[in-house]
């Protein structure tokens, strides 16, 4: 089956596969498939390349690719293979006559199709291995993408790898989630990784695409005896379920949230909104110069009040305040063990939550003020503030969320 994530942002190569051996006028195209559904065909490379635009869609039941130029006959494209082969291509036959292969490497994919087309040696796609650092000590998680828009009944998997090589998967997140438990081990030449729950066959997990930095995931297909499938893996460690669930659902992916060594990375124009019973409230970074500044905007039935916070970043230690000064400023908790306590805080560990934003991985802990009043918050360290419960129970949480992080 063609999926909308394999094709959707990226340059395909096709050739003829040629009988003869260097066939010095063999020609190739790349089609280019753009999120609108459209596309750009070159054909004819390298020497008469000749451009034509369409239009495309992928049939949600069958993965039957359709393709349409300005001639009334679509194009019907489909796989004869179920998995990629070290070319990291697939055989396709065109209205079921015509025989191409379908180079899918975003950096040799045109040498390996006028090879093809040549009849010459086709160069091996570089592979993209698996590595212990990856995922010792991580929860990856994991989704099948989908074709259709907003597929309600969608879920994704969360697999937790130990430095012992036993690993824990939950399957069917959100709403019927089943635990097994199983082991894992790589390949330290191919980068191969295999799972195993109990006496089941192993399942073979095979990245196919470099790692995506804008999502922080991987293309991989995981193939149980000879049954072979496409999934789209997240190693973000906190937004990676919302991802995980949105590329299952065929919505928007949000970006991974970049990692940063300040405790206040933002620039100006980052932007969270929250939400409560009775308020919106917006949190914005108006300085991103120190003292760092947040205007902060609370609006209600009696109207709007702004206010402003400021946070100073001392060797990484995050303190905040309304007054631009350190003093009477309180430090936010650096968050490295749950055992930390202070008169102001106590670190109960991290968990994942699931707001009107996404699903986080989240460190929870308790903050008392100067009258007493017990509040319990979820805090993501280089991200922000994700929920705040108040002694009598009401909630206010992150709605949305614009992060922007200041050059280094």
């Amino acid at each position: 089956m063609f999926t909308q994530s394999e094709l959707v942002g990226k340059t395909i190569y096709s050739a003829t596969p040629s009988a003869l051996f260097l066939n010095t006028k063999a020609s190739y195209a790349s089609t280019s498939f753009k999120a609108d559904g459209t596309l750009t065909r070159v054909s004819g490379l390298p020497a008469s390349p000749l451009t034509e635009s369409g239009t495309f869609s992928i049939d949600n039941t069958t993965g039957v690719l359709t393709i349409t130029f300005d001639s009334p006959t679509p194009l019907k494209v489909v796989k004869t293979a179920l998995a990629a082969d070290s070319y990291n291509s697939f055989p396709v036959k065109i209205n079921n006559t015509v025989i191409e292969q379908w180079f899918f490497d975003q950096t040799i994919g045109a040498s390996q199709a006028l090879a093809s087309a040549q009849g010459a040696t086709i160069p091996v796609t570089q592979k993209i291995l698996f590595t212990q650092s990856e995922l010792l000590g991580k929860t990856i998680y994991s989704a099948v993408p989908s074709n259709i828009f907003l597929v309600a009944n969608a879920s994704y998997a969360a697999t937790t790898f130990k430095a012992d090589g036993t690993l824990t998967r939950v399957s069917g997140l959100p709403s019927s989630a089943r635990t097994d438990r199983g082991t894992y081990s790589i390949d330290l030449t191919t980068g191969v990784l295999t799972i195993t729950f109990g006496s089941d066959p192993p399942i073979i997990v095979v990245k196919t695409a470099n790692s995506d930095p804008v999502l922080n995931s991987n293309l991989v297909t995981t193939t149980v005896n000879a049954s072979t499938q496409a999934e789209q893996w997240f190693f973000d460690q906190v937004i990676g379920a919302s991802q995980a669930l949105a590329c299952a659902q065929g919505a928007t992916i949000p970006s991974t949230i970049p990692v940063s060594a300040s405790a206040f990375p933002f620039d100006t124009g980052t932007i969270w909104t929250y939400k409560n019973a009775t308020s919106t409230i917006v949190d914005s970074v108006t300085s991103s110069s120190t003292p760092f500044q947040v205007t902060r905007t609370t609006t209600n039935a009696a109207g709007s009040i702004t206010e402003f916070i400021y946070y100073i970043d001392l060797n990484g230690r995050l303190y905040y305040s309304n007054a631009n000064s350190v003093t009477g400023s309180l430090a936010l908790p650096d968050f490295q063990t749950t055992a930390q306590s202070a008169s102001a805080y106590t670190v109960l560990g991290q968990e994942s939550i699931t707001v009107t934003a996404g699903i986080f991985t989240a460190w929870k802990y308790t903050q008392t003020d100067s009258g007493g009043n017990v509040k319990t918050k979820w805090y993501v360290p280089g991200f922000g503030l994700v929920r705040t419960a108040e002694s009598d129970g009401s909630m206010t949480d992150l709605q949305t969320y614009t992060i922007k992080i200041r050059p280094k």
